[in-house]
């Protein structure tokens, strides 16, 4: 007997028998997932995090082994300072990723340049890497109400000369009104927003990604097997296959799953987890496509 279940990024997969399931009363919801769990935290910031939604890259696994985020809120940062902007703009020499990494690390002094940022910085320790917070700043600084704030936003991904110098000005202008900073300082801020949104992320999505993150790693960490067997039914859909199969393989053996040949009492297509163990689905096997399995 055989149930489908849908993983925590929107992948489904199959166990074979409930026996390897109901066990060990496995449920992909966040609703049955705690936040803080310790296992979950130390699997990311070892970087065991082959297979994991956004950190399954060599860089995102070496990055949240720098990193090693312990909430929601951090890990939504990493996810934010994987992107490429984040990674490629430069400041004093090293990129905005690397200044939030130390800085969280306490490895480099936190400056929030201005008192008035602090509250707006404060989470991602004065490095502006999310779009909300260079909309909330031109809402203190200059006075911008939320459409104008938004237009600041769309104005400069737009990279449109014109645009921009006619948000600047207004600005600058809402910025002397204010009167919260001076104008040098006000000249400041807005070199550093207009450089920011060339490169931050929306928080929203990047919580819902870190959330996504998350699950996936506890999956990993409480539900290795089935994990496995989940994430290894789709690695035919990568770009090299039989290099991501070897990956995940030697991934899961570290982890002490036993992984077998496939069962040639009863042949399946694809990976599958049964009697505790992963089998190797035919088409699996280098060379073996649907159509011969079709044809046994």
């Amino acid at each position: 007997m055989s149930k489908i279940y849908k993983y925590p990024c929107g992948c489904s997969f199959q166990v074979e028998t409930l026996d390897d399931i109901t066990s060990i009363n496995f449920d992909p919801t966040i609703e049955h997932m705690r936040l803080d769990c310790h296992r979950t935290w130390d699997l990311i910031s070892e970087g065991n995090t082959k297979g994991c939604f956004q950190l399954e890259s060599r860089l995102g696994r070496s990055m949240a082994k720098k990193l090693k985020p312990s909430s929601i809120e951090q890990l939504s940062a990493l996810i934010a300072i994987l992107r490429p902007g984040c990674l490629e703009a430069m400041r004093d020499g090293k990129s905005v990723s690397n200044h939030y990494i130390d800085r969280k690390n306490g490895e480099e002094s936190v400056d929030y340049f201005h008192p008035a940022l602090e509250p707006i910085l404060r989470s991602t320790y004065g490095e502006m890497i999310y779009q909300e917070q260079a909309m909330e700043i031109a809402k203190v600084i200059a006075g911008f109400n939320l459409q104008e704030a938004d237009l600041l936003r769309k104005a400069i991904g737009k990279k449109k000369p014109e645009e921009m110098a006619k948000v600047k000005e207004k600005f600058l202008s809402g910025a002397k009104k204010i009167n919260t900073v001076t104008s040098d300082e006000a000249e400041q801020i807005f070199g550093w927003i207009e450089k920011s949104q060339r490169y931050s992320f929306n928080k929203s999505h990047s919580i819902s990604y870190a959330v996504n993150a998350y699950l996936s790693a506890y999956t990993k960490a409480h539900f290795p097997k089935i994990f496995f067997a989940s994430y290894l039914r789709f690695a035919k859909d990568k770009i090299d296959p039989q290099a991501e199969i070897k990956e995940l393989t030697q991934n899961a053996i570290e982890m002490n799953i036993d992984v077998s040949i496939p069962d040639l009492r009863n042949l399946n297509q694809y990976f599958i987890l049964k009697d505790n163990k992963l089998y190797f689905g035919l088409t699996d096997i280098k060379g073996v496509g649907d159509s011969v399995f079709n044809k046994i």
